[in-house]
């Protein structure tokens, strides 16, 4: 068999040559399978009800990006003498490390990205742009998020919002956390009493951890007991929150938009940069900091390049995403129904169709009440 036969023979079957990830073994948790149900319902039904769905993300860029590959000359000695060096040029230099970091955060919907949405955060403390010296954080996420949920129902023309995030830490903290089991004596104590309830001076840990899932259980469980400042903040707006499933950032627009802008910037960033080539010699004096010059550089290419993405782009990645949800329906459907991993009875009779709607998917969408002592 020639290589070529064996190519179109791999690629028949549904194989495809690229990098290899870090599992050996393919498998799902239940969990996210409900996940992942929960959401498709979600975002149909913000879909259906003409909802503004607005997508948002971090990422990081960092000062020193530049191009991996380019044209190299292979002609030149390898081991060169010291006397002769200068005399040789071996191509384009590359960055010798990454630099400092920061974080880009923004919104997209299929018209654009938001205007006004996108930050860059710089790490590190000091320097001309000290707002954004900063790593991300929960307050630096609900200070953005304040801020950028009017330029989104602005951006949305009187249309409902529809807000979709994944579970960060800092888009998941909660307002009051309830004790666990690995609370302390004294915490639960201190929550019970805090809720108006009576503790025994010689209660024991055990006792105070009944009377806790007593409680807990009386206002609806965990689930409903959780509360979390993100989600709060959005219903001050009138915004509608929907969490992404956890390992799902495929359904995300705005992951092709930060691939599109790092190739962007590895293609024009170059180790000597100097930060008159970006905003001007009259800001130069601002910047002391050869390092500071550079992380303020990529920040400026950063949001010029954001601000300047075509919406039939954004368009493209949103109609990729919703092919992609699509494709994960109808797996839950087949999966549904040729094995009998969600535990649903399919019916007594062989001969009585098999086929699934996603309304009787959808039946599962109401949420687990989880037992807080285990």
């Amino acid at each position: 068999m020639s290589k070529t036969t064996f190519y179109h023979f791999l690629r028949g079957i549904g194989f495809s040559f690229k990098i290899n990830r870090g599992q050996r073994f393919i498998f799902e948790r239940p969990d996210l399978t409900r996940k992942r149900t929960v959401y498709l319902s979600a975002i149909a039904r913000a879909r259906s009800m003409n909802h503004c769905v607005v997508f948002i993300d971090e990422t990081w860029v960092f000062v020193s990006m530049t191009k991996k590959r380019g044209w190299n000359d292979n002609t030149i000695p390898r081991f060169a003498s010291a006397s002769t060096m200068e005399m040789f040029s071996c191509g384009k230099t590359a960055a010798k490390n990454k630099g400092r970091r920061a974080i880009v955060i923004s919104a997209i919907t299929e018209h654009g990205v938001v205007p006004g949405c996108t930050k860059v955060l710089i790490s590190g403390r000091g320097g001309a742009d000290q707002d954004y010296h900063r790593d991300m954080n929960h307050s630096a996420f609900e200070e953005w998020l304040r801020e950028s949920i009017p330029r989104m129902q602005h951006a949305a023309g009187g249309r409902p919002v529809s807000l979709v995030m994944d579970n960060a830490p800092y888009h998941s903290r909660q307002v009051e956390k309830i004790p666990t089991r690995s609370s302390t004596k004294a915490a639960i104590e201190e929550y019970l009493r805090s809720k108006g309830l009576e503790v025994a001076v010689n209660s024991t840990k055990a006792d105070l951890l009944a009377e806790l899932h007593a409680y807990v259980a009386s206002r609806g469980g965990v689930a409903a007991m959780r509360s979390y400042a993100v989600e709060n903040i959005c219903a001050e707006f009138g915004v509608t929150v929907i969490r992404l499933p956890p390992y799902h950032c495929f359904f995300n627009p705005i992951e092709m938009c930060w691939s599109q802008m790092k190739a962007h910037l590895n293609k024009h960033g170059k180790p000597d940069d100097n930060l008159d080539t970006v905003i001007g010699s009259r800001w130069m004096y601002l910047f002391e900091n050869t390092h500071e010059k550079k992380a303020i550089q990529v920040k400026m290419r950063t949001l010029s390049w954001m601000d300047t993405v075509p919406p039939d782009l954004c368009s493209s990645w949103f109609r990729h995403v919703v092919s992609e949800e699509e494709a994960a329906r109808l797996k839950l459907v087949a999966d549904f129904n040729n094995n009998d991993t969600l535990g649903l009875e399919r019916g007594s009779s062989a001969d009585e169709s098999s086929s699934t709607s996603m309304d009787e998917i959808s039946s599962l969408e109401s949420d687990t009440d989880y037992d807080i002592i285990d």
